[in-house]
């Protein structure tokens, strides 16, 4: 009998060892919940954050400093020159800033056609607008000239590219000069003052429903005029806003909810309701903190990030969407000189 016992001891011990690798195996046919470990860029902790290990953190690092959104294009009214900044992506804060762009004289209002690659300044001290080229590899200013003529301190300037106009502030002038504008290379032409009974104006944009509104620095005021697109003519002009103080820029959102101005003298940036039924300005308050002299304003192309210009810095705030209200504002240096305008061009 024991001739026969190890063979069968060991018979047992091949049969058990097959059973438990092959039931053990078999489970993994069997549809499991899926539960990804930690390091796995499917498990996403509470505040929306991936964790990653050291390694990879230190490598994401490195590629986001390097990662850019676009660039912002600052005015310096007191050196005569713009600076150029790399907008970070994600954060969308500032750096790198350079000069760009040459032959400015105490530039002030800027304004961009990303889709031709050219940007305007207006030039207070010497009464011109430089138009230059951007250069689409390294966004600088290029081949700036003077295109137009009959300006005077002009400040401001918009596009209205689908109807060929430009329109300018003036602020010496208390008007508004509108040009031809090419639309093979962007030059203006045919410039003629169209409204000459403002104050000191400073700024000039869009708002929905075929209206401009122009900030009037002397009288604390918005001015606000029914549009007519084709013939490029203001009708209608009436002033609106409260508690502003030498507002520097008027800016509409793109929802044509909310309108932001800023006020040089207050410190301060006014969010206004805009009404839907005439396009006045209600219900005017602070928002924002941190700012010092602010003049301009311009949005992320999402409209979720806000660029204020002040003397010696450049403010960034985010915007609520749902009230218009701007928060967590930072404020970057970049050897700014009495900033007065700023565009942003940023995928951001």
């Amino acid at each position: 009998m024991k001739k026969y016992l190890i063979p069968m001891i060991l018979a047992m011990i091949v049969l058990g060892t097959y059973y438990f690798t092959n039931n053990s195996a078999s489970t993994s046919n069997v549809p499991q919940e899926n539960k990804p470990d930690a390091s796995s860029n499917m498990f996403n902790m509470q505040d929306g954050t991936v964790p990653t290990s050291k390694s990879k953190q230190a490598a994401a690092a490195n590629t986001m400093s390097n990662s850019i959104a676009g660039y912002a294009y600052i005015s310096n009214s007191d050196t005569t020159t713009v600076s150029q900044c790399q907008i970070m992506q994600g954060s969308g804060a500032l750096g790198n800033c350079v000069t760009t762009g040459s032959g400015f004289v105490a530039p002030n209002g800027i304004n961009l056609i990303p889709s031709q690659n050219i940007a305007y300044i207006a030039n207070g001290g010497s009464n011109s607008i430089s138009l230059c080229t951007i250069n689409t590899q390294t966004g600088a200013f290029e081949n700036c000239q003077l295109t137009g003529s009959g300006f005077s301190n002009p400040s401001g300037i918009i596009l209205d590219q689908q109807n060929y106009f430009a329109y300018i502030t003036n602020q010496n002038s208390n008007s508004v000069s509108r040009c031809a504008l090419s639309s093979s290379d962007g030059s203006l032409s045919d410039c003629q003052q169209i409204v000459d009974n403002l104050s000191a104006p400073t700024d000039i944009n869009f708002g929905a429903n075929s209206v401009v509104y122009i900030a009037n620095s002397n009288s604390d005021s918005i001015t606000i005029c029914a549009l007519h697109h084709k013939a490029g003519t203001f009708t209608n002009c009436q002033t609106t806003g409260n508690s502003l103080n030498s507002p520097q820029s008027v800016t509409a959102d793109a929802s044509g909810q909310f309108a932001y101005i800023t006020n040089q003298v207050a410190n301060s940036v006014s969010l206004c309701t805009i009404s839907t039924s005439n396009g006045l300005f209600e219900n005017c308050i602070p928002t924002g903190d941190g700012f010092n002299a602010p003049s301009d304003f311009s949005f992320s192309a999402s409209h979720k990030l806000a660029y204020i210009s002040n003397a010696d810095s450049i403010s960034v705030c985010q915007v609520n969407q749902q009230n218009g209200t701007l928060s967590y504002c930072s404020n970057y240096n970049g050897n700014f000189n009495h900033s007065t305008g700023i565009r942003v061009n940023a995928n951001i």
